[in-house]
């Protein structure tokens, strides 16, 4: 399964979003995973999708009489509570290799040990030019069983470890680092498996190491350890890299839409007049991969706000950053997302989703019939996935700009989803 720990159930984990490092050689959508589903509706009544629909002993594939309705309850994303209780699902598996994974360490400090027919492979270029396009001589090899472009940044969490000292270690590492540096090292991992055996990951091995120095790349030092893969130990690090989580959104879509929507998100952020907010990420990339071989990419767009400036209690402080980070968050990154056409997974987790509806074809009609149908009383859990459009209109609606508003009118008015091209 891809993505989430320990902590996290595959059940859950296929219903919030099921998307993950993994995703690069597997089913990007999840839902298209799953074979069979048992959904109990807020009013109690028992519903089997898929070939679930032929009998309890009918897990193994995915299609049933009538149409597939899986889509009621997962899309891109899901109602992340807001309709009923999913109890069973059938999931598709793929193969990965035979030997048993097992942690070390304990906690924040654990880590897997690799079998010797996984392994990392730490890689930098000297352009971004170059790493996509050894990028994508990668998925059309298909090779690989991740493939991620990771910031720089991200290096400096990796090597910062312990509680307290863990911030402090890496923003004095982090702070060393120039501009000019990650500007000459865009870093990219990936990672090697032998799915079928031994002479499978060397023969891959040898594509790899052929495409990397065709693209003039150079391999760096990997340890052969997991910390965020497989056992997501770390994982609160990476997406908390200043104390504070500064995930504005995130989407999944085509190659040249995903390098469209990083190149503007990265232009707008250092010229931002209030960029020292936010973590500087020196120009580098938020995080990007491919999906199904590079049939489509996933990307983020990160906003790290320092935890010591935003805490009122802290001598470090700073009235009003709080909402510029709003204001940030809810319309000039959700501007970006929506102009370009990217699809935006964090609707009703973390933005505002009748906001943005109209520039989405008003999806949120459709939302509220299903509702209506399912769960008249609103009796699960009541105001989902329209909870953070409460929080922004009630307590801030300061969050949304005349700018973003506007955006939104010509995106709806067209060309198709705002793109004049």
């Amino acid at each position: 399964m891809p993505g989430g720990g320990g902590q996290v159930s595959v059940l859950a984990n296929t219903f919030i979003l099921g998307a993950g490092l993994f995703n690069y050689r597997i089913e990007f959508v999840s839902h298209r995973r799953l074979n069979g589903v048992e959904w109990v509706t807020p009013q109690g009544e028992v519903y089997r999708m898929g070939s679930l629909v032929q009998g309890d002993d009918n897990w193994y594939w995915r299609d049933g009489l009538g149409p597939d309705a899986t889509g009621l309850l997962h899309g891109l994303a899901s109602w992340a509570g807001g309709m009923g209780i999913v109890t069973k699902i059938s999931t598709r598996l793929y193969p990965l290799q035979p030997q048993k994974l097992e942690p070390e360490g304990i906690g924040s400090n654990s880590h897997l040990k690799l079998p010797a027919r996984v392994r990392w492979y730490n890689i930098t270029f000297p352009t971004e030019e170059s790493c996509r396009k050894a990028m994508y001589e990668i998925e059309r090899a298909r090779i690989g069983a991740i493939v991620n472009r990771v910031p720089a940044y991200w290096r400096d969490i990796a090597k910062s470890h312990g509680d307290l000292a863990v911030r402090n270690d890496f923003w004095q590492r982090w702070n060393q680092t120039t501009p000019e540096q990650v500007a000459q090292s865009r870093v990219l991992r990936v990672m090697v498996v032998g799915r079928a055996s031994q002479a499978q990951l060397e023969y891959e091995e040898r594509v790899l190491m052929d495409i990397v120095n065709e693209a003039g790349g150079t391999f760096r030092p990997a340890r052969q350890t997991d910390e965020a893969s497989f056992l997501a130990a770390n994982a609160a690090g990476m997406w908390k890299a200043t104390g504070f989580f500064g995930e504005c959104d995130g989407g999944i879509e085509n190659p040249k839409c995903a390098d469209k929507t990083r190149e503007i998100y990265i232009r707008k952020l250092q010229e931002y007049e209030h960029k020292s907010d936010f973590l500087d990420q020196k120009g580098d990339s938020p995080w990007y991969m491919p999906f199904g071989l590079g049939r489509v990419y996933y990307t983020e767009l990160h906003g790290w706000p320092d935890c010591a400036k935003v805490d009122p209690d802290d001598p470090q402080f700073q009235p009003g950053i709080v909402d510029r980070i709003l204001r940030w968050r809810t319309s000039e990154a959700e501007k970006i997302i929506m102009q370009t056409g990217m699809q935006g997974f964090f609707l009703g987790q973390v933005q505002p989703m009748r906001l943005t509806s109209p520039a989405n074809q008003h999806y949120h009609i459709w939302m509220d019939r299903l509702k209506k149908e399912f769960d008249p009383k609103e009796l699960a859990a009541p105001g989902q996935p329209f909870i953070p459009d409460r929080l922004i209109n009630e307590l801030y609606p300061e969050a949304v700009t005349d700018e973003m508003r506007e955006a939104i009118k010509k995106v709806e008015a067209g060309p198709w989803m705002g793109n004049p091209e």
